[in-house]
């Protein structure tokens, strides 16, 4: 396995308790990304992949794009950093480059074979400036949901493809991906009425998600064919103390929680009883 780490340092600290803290380079707690299949960008390129990628830490969530660096090139850059081990440039040993969204191209024909990552948007309406635990794409791609400190959560979600848009429809990451502000995206705020919310999960079928809490709580929010959240499952006495974690399985029939008290609980969807006429 390959591993590229890029360092993302734009996740400043908004309230700093002292001045050493001050324009200081805040945590990243949670990341989630999106990603499109090989070939399948607008430019038709079969040897990138491009995604985008959701970073949350401090009071915001940030969007990146992403184009993964295909295999092959990516063994070539490799190679041309063992022929040129003796240099003392830096950035030959460099596989990722971030760079900021329109920022002017560079002629250096190596950085084609290098991960690109370019800031889209800033995200921060409705965290009422509290920390983000927890953030995840839903697997349809169609919406995004951050929950941290206090209990919020915040769901953002695609708007619906323009009727006159000609053509095949744009492909649900790259719509995230040409976000130009915070206000393309609508947003709804979903009061789950817990403490400290630390992680989330979405089922297969992206038609809902979990929170779980230090209050003991897991929560399960479901979205209607109208397009509205609502709270179908509250459970606050299974666990006796902080639940830390939760996890549907792939095929969306459990939902597993755990937490502090070194209890793993399971639940099953209730099958709706067969009416006989």
């Amino acid at each position: 396995m390959k591993v590229e780490t890029p360092q993302l340092r734009w996740h400043q600290i908004i309230n700093p308790q002292s001045q050493k803290d001050a324009g200081a380079n805040g945590p990243i707690l949670s990341c989630s990304l999106l990603s499109a299949d090989r070939g399948d960008d607008d430019h038709g390129d079969a040897n990138n992949r491009t995604g985008v990628l959701a970073t949350a830490g401090n009071t915001e969530v940030n969007l990146w794009r992403v184009t993964f660096t295909d295999d092959g090139a990516r063994g070539t850059a490799a190679a041309d950093v063992a022929r040129s081990s003796s240099s003392s440039s830096l950035s030959s040993h460099i596989l990722v480059q971030p760079r900021t969204m329109n920022a002017a191209p560079t002629d250096d024909d190596a950085a084609d074979r290098h991960t690109r990552i370019e800031h889209v948007a800033t995200l921060s309406r409705g965290t009422n400036e509290r920390g983000i635990n927890a953030v995840k794409f839903s697997p349809s791609g169609d919406h995004l949901v951050a929950a941290g400190d206090g209990g919020t959560v915040v769901a953002w979600s695609l708007p619906p493809p323009h009727s006159h848009h000609r053509g095949a429809t744009p492909r649900t990451w790259s719509r995230w991906s040409s976000v130009e502000r915070e206000t393309d995206l609508p947003m709804k705020i979903l009061f789950n009425q817990s403490d400290d919310v630390m992680d989330v999960s979405w089922s297969t079928d992206s038609r809902r998600f979990a929170a779980c809490s230090l209050d003991h709580t897991v929560t399960v929010w479901e979205i209607s064919r109208e397009g509205e959240w609502r709270n179908v499952h509250r459970s606050a006495k299974d666990h006796t103390h902080y639940v830390q974690g939760v996890a549907y399985d792939p095929r969306g029939a459990y939902l597993a929680s755990m937490g502090s008290d070194r209890m793993l609980k399971v639940y099953t969807r209730k099958v709706a009883a067969e009416r006989v006429v």
